[in-house]
């Protein structure tokens, strides 16, 4: 028994570490990723896309959503300078980094017009249409696919 547990809970920390790697891709209100909360109504701004918690990524496959009331009018996005896309964070997209990059690091901007949005409201990042998760790629030659968190 003894055993059976100590097996379960290696293969247990071993599984986090690898869904550690690939880390969590988010909106953020700064390209930092560290503000989290935005409230302009009637104005435009810039909501950040930024990929934390990985020790290193080349590519991020994604859609961004508004969710439980938020009343934003999309404009546009933008990927970082130096990044090659294909898509859009609306409909789903892939962003291609220049490099190996470590987080956090900015990869995109999405340009909002804000209207009265309820309290609880929120901009988050969910699968790519026919994906089953959001989806990162490390720094391996080749890269290998694996499941990032979204938020």
């Amino acid at each position: 028994m003894r055993r059976t547990l100590l097996l379960t809970m290696a293969v247990l920390f071993c599984a986090s570490l690898v869904l550690a790697q690939a880390g969590s891709i988010g909106v953020f209100a700064d390209a930092e990723g560290a503000a989290c909360s935005f409230n302009l109504p009637g104005t435009f701004f810039n909501l950040f896309v930024v990929h934390v918690n990985s020790p290193g990524a080349t590519q991020s496959k994604f859609k961004v959503v508004e969710a439980n009331g938020a009343n934003l009018v999309y404009f546009s996005d933008s990927p970082r300078t130096g990044y090659s896309y294909s898509g859009n964070t609306q409909t789903g997209i892939t962003i291609t980094y220049p490099t190996c990059t470590a987080s956090p690091h900015w990869i995109a901007s999405i340009h909002y017009f804000g209207n009265a949005s309820s309290e609880c409201s929120r901009v988050q990042v969910v699968p790519h249409p026919g994906e089953t998760g959001v989806l990162a790629w490390d720094c391996a030659e080749p890269p290998n696919q694996q499941v990032a968190t979204g938020g």
